[in-house]
């Protein structure tokens, strides 16, 4: 494909998710696929193995609680060992806009940018709708996903147990706001909002000393407003 690119995912338990779907989206348009399983319990490891250009790694123990930073940095470097140009960095539940592979050419061929920003919809009680209310709506906000690879660095992630971002901490700029987006699958089902809330509430109760707290406390709103998805 040229211009080779790398994704790097962690997965905890994700094989009856979405992370089907996501590999067979990746597959087509990135080089090579890592995938580091932390500690599941299912067959998210032996899903995503029976993919072509995926690479798997597996943690018998799911560390992502105890230290995601110490995890993505993990899998950063399990990722620079597929010698890429550039790496995207997504969850197992996300998935780019069918417009990035009209695009992918243009994007990681250019000089003058050294990151890709995105705008997070978070899709919710459906696979086609996104929440817009409160702290959900972020369409005019770029979240950085796709870094430029500079052989020799040495990158690394904020030290922090929790919400320590996707990239290091160093990655560099200047990033180009692509005008492109993705969804985040999280929230899409009941169960899981529910689940999120109560992972959140158990291993962060003061949601980094109140600054993420109401934020939490929202995931369980009865009547978010939501708004149709369309590409």
């Amino acid at each position: 494909m040229g211009n080779k690119l790398t994704a790097v995912m962690i997965a905890h338990n994700e094989a009856n998710r979405y992370l089907g779907m996501v590999l067979e989206d990746l597959v087509s348009y990135c080089d090579e696929v890592v995938v580091l399983d932390s500690g599941s319990t299912d067959g998210t490891a032996s899903l995503a193995r029976s993919f072509p250009r995926v690479r798997v790694y597996r943690n018998e123990r799911d560390l992502f609680w105890e230290d995601e930073s110490a995890l993505r940095q993990q899998a950063w470097e399990l990722a620079l060992a597929t010698h890429p140009e550039w790496i995207l960095a997504i969850d197992a539940d996300e998935m780019l806009e069918r417009k990035f592979k009209k695009m992918r050419f243009q994007l990681l061929s250019q000089k003058g940018y050294h990151l890709l920003g995105f705008q997070r919809f978070h899709m919710w009680n459906g696979m086609n709708t996104y929440r817009v209310d409160k702290g959900w709506d972020n369409r005019w906000v770029y979240t950085p996903m796709i870094a430029r690879v500079f052989p020799g660095k040495t990158y690394r992630f904020r030290p922090q147990k929790l919400h320590g971002g996707r990239l290091p901490e160093n990655v560099d700029g200047p990033m180009l706001a692509t005008g492109l987006r993705y969804r985040d699958f999280g929230y899409v089902r009941k169960e899981d909002q529910v689940r999120k809330y109560l992972e959140y509430m158990a291993h962060d109760p003061t949601g980094c000393g109140g600054v993420l707290l109401d934020h939490y406390r929202s995931i369980l709103d009865p009547d978010p407003v939501l708004l149709p998805w369309t590409e």
